[in-house]
C-alpha cells in the first residue's frame, strides 16, 4: 500500500494487486465498505485526521486500486479534564478565550469543545487536560448523555468556579 499526502487534508492511496490479495480483496470487485478501514489506516500513517468525514474517489481495476481521499476534519477540538481547577488554571494563564467554547459534564469529567480554528488554544489546554480525538459521534453522545453546562463563552464563565472546594459543584447542573 502506497500513500502520498497531497496537502494537509488530502492523499492519494494506491493498493497493488498484491496488497489487495494479501487482504483477501480484488481490485475488480472492491467495495466502499471494504476500502474504508484501509483508508482510515492510511490516513493515520500520513498524519491525516481519519476521524473527520471523508470524500473518496475510487478507481479499482485489475492493476489494483487508486483512491483519492479528502478528509474534512471535525469541526471542533475536544479536551477532557478530571477537575475544574485544572481547566480554570489553563484559562487564567492565557488571554482572549474563544467565545464559541462549550462545556459539558459527562462520566465524571469536564468536556470542553472549541472551534478547530483555535488550535493554539487547544495546544495550551492540552497542557492542563487530555486532548480527545473527535471520535465518531462524540458530540452526539455528549449532547444526549452529558449535561451541557455552558453552550458558549464557557472559558470565561467557569473562572469563578475553579477552586478546590467547589470543583464538582452541583449548582452547574440544570
Amino acid at each position: 500500500m502506497t500513500i502520498q499526502p497531497i496537502g494537509p487534508d488530502s492523499a492519494l492511496l494506491y493498493l497493488s494487486p498484491a496488497d489487495l490479495r494479501e487482504r483477501g480483496l480484488s481490485g475488480v470487485e472492491l467495495t466502499l465498505a471494504q476500502i474504508l478501514p484501509l483508508c482510515r489506516a492510511a490516513c493515520r500513517s500520513a498524519d491525516l485526521d481519519p476521524e473527520g468525514s471523508a470524500e473518496l474517489e475510487m478507481f479499482p481495476g485489475e492493476a489494483g486500486a487508486l483512491i483519492f481521499l479528502r478528509v474534512r476534519p471535525a469541526q471542533y477540538l475536544w479536551c477532557c479534564f478530571d477537575d475544574l481547577e485544572d481547566l480554570t488554571a489553563a484559562v487564567r494563564t492565557r488571554p482572549d478565550p474563544p467565545p464559541e467554547a462549550a462545556l459539558y459534564w459527562w462520566r465524571d469529567q469536564w468536556w470542553l469543545s472549541i472551534p478547530r480554528t483555535e488550535e493554539g488554544w487547544a495546544a495550551h489546554l492540552s497542557e492542563f487536560g487530555a486532548p480527545v480525538r473527535d471520535r465518531p459521534w462524540l458530540s452526539a453522545r455528549l449532547a444526549e448523555h452529558g449535561a451541557l453546562i455552558f453552550p458558549e463563552r464557557a472559558l470565561e464563565r467557569i473562572l469563578p468556579y475553579g477552586t478546590a472546594e467547589n470543583e464538582r459543584s452541583p449548582r452547574f447542573f440544570p
